[in-house]
């Protein structure tokens, strides 16, 4: 899942673009562990090197093209931290969307503000699947197998109330209320990663060395030692993904 970078503040509104570099990619914040389960390959380190890949073209790609048009067209403020500014190119307006906007404008007029709302529309409505997709497939693991209609009504009823009280809530509130809930998940998604380093090194080891051989890797948990892998130990599972 990708994320403009102009959703929220600009990378210039904290010192080095610290919020903007930790929230850029949903691998470093775990959301794209969902989409990347749902994949069928051989060797779940496949999967891994083109999640790796993805930050690439989510960082490099789409967030470092929307700061250079920024830069390049001298369509940003700096403010001295005193209601003052050290660059003031665009006084007046706000951070955000709106530099992205008066950017496109000076090389295509007229154009910047219907771009960007369409932009934006498309993004939100990609990251509103997105998480009803992780929340949905959170609620199945929780239901274990069980239908537990009344809890997906609820889940339903409950984003589209997020929806509406997004949508008419201060926006310094609901962005707040985003920095927290995305630090949070952060935070959690990092210790995630120390506890399964060595796990992730056997798999990643394992990948190599059957590469090296010039087979197609297939993955046994069972000769790595890793235990509770029950779709990798599942006959049926593993001939499917297989083919």
């Amino acid at each position: 899942m990708f994320t403009p970078c102009w959703a929220a503040s600009p990378a210039l509104l904290w010192p080095g673009g610290v919020r903007r570099a930790v929230f850029a990619s949903s691998n470093g914040l775990g959301e794209a562990t969902f989409a990347a389960a749902a994949a069928r390959t051989s060797h779940p380190a496949k999967q891994g090197l083109v999640q790796t890949f993805s930050i690439y073209i989510d960082v490099l790609l789409i967030c470092m093209a929307t700061g250079l048009m920024m830069i390049v067209s001298g369509k940003y403020n700096v403010t001295d931290g005193a209601d003052g500014y050290l660059v003031g190119n665009v006084p007046g307006v706000a951070p955000g969307a709106n530099w992205v906007q008066e950017a496109i404008d000076t090389v295509v007029p007229g154009w910047g503000a219907g771009f960007v709302a369409v932009a934006v529309l498309l993004f939100g409505f990609a990251c509103l699947l997105a998480y009803f997709y992780v929340a949905n497939s959170n609620l199945l693991f929780l239901l274990n197998g069980k239908s537990g209609h009344g809890w997906k009504l609820a889940l339903k009823l409950g984003t589209m109330a997020i929806v509406f009280i997004g949508s008419i809530a201060n926006a310094k509130l609901i962005w707040a209320a985003g920095d927290i809930g995305l630090g949070l998940i952060a935070w959690v998604n990092l210790l995630c990663l120390a506890l399964l380093f060595p796990t992730v090194r056997k798999i990643h080891a394992d990948y190599e060395r059957q590469r090296k051989l010039g087979i197609n890797p297939t993955f046994e948990p069972e000769k790595l030692g890793i235990e509770g892998a029950d779709f990798w130990t599942d006959s049926d599972d593993k001939e499917s993904v297989r083919k």
